[in-house]
């Protein structure tokens, strides 16, 4: 318990010791996922949960402690079904992502330190991102 306490202090106090801003990413409100990318999700998700509630029906006669095979039984039937359920939004934005032609970004420039801003933009021939900054004029406070 002391432990839990002391990990969560270090992340609370490093969380607030950051001195750089994270960039922040925006996809594009017009960026769709296609048919056959919602289908491969039903399925995936629905083939994923059906295997983990079947593995909670394994016998559990030949493990000699009790402990470990209701540990194994409540990981399969309630955890791993519930990380599967958290991941759906994460897949979807990486489809997005995915499908995206362009996403804006903003935050702290690392070197000088300025806010910043820009578009990355998928160049179609090679696959790679363009990065397009759009920089404030100099004439204004750093």
């Amino acid at each position: 318990m002391l432990c839990n306490i002391c990990c969560l202090g270090y992340l609370f106090a490093d969380q607030f010791s950051e001195r750089e801003v994270p960039i922040h990413y925006r996809l594009s409100k017009t960026t769709k996922i296609t048919t056959a990318q919602k289908v491969f999700m039903v399925f995936f998700f629905a083939t994923t949960e059906v295997f983990y509630i079947a593995l909670s029906f394994i016998a559990l006669d030949p493990l000699a402690d009790e402990y470990v095979s209701s540990g194994f039984f409540y990981t399969t039937r309630f955890i791993c079904p519930a990380i599967n359920i958290l991941a759906i939004p994460i897949v979807y934005v990486a489809f997005l992502a995915y499908n995206s032609e362009e996403f804006a970004f903003s935050g702290l420039e690392p070197t000088s330190g300025r806010f910043w801003h820009g578009v990355y933009k998928r160049i179609e021939k090679s696959g790679e991102w363009e990065y397009m900054e759009t920089r404030e004029p100099d004439s204004l406070p750093s």
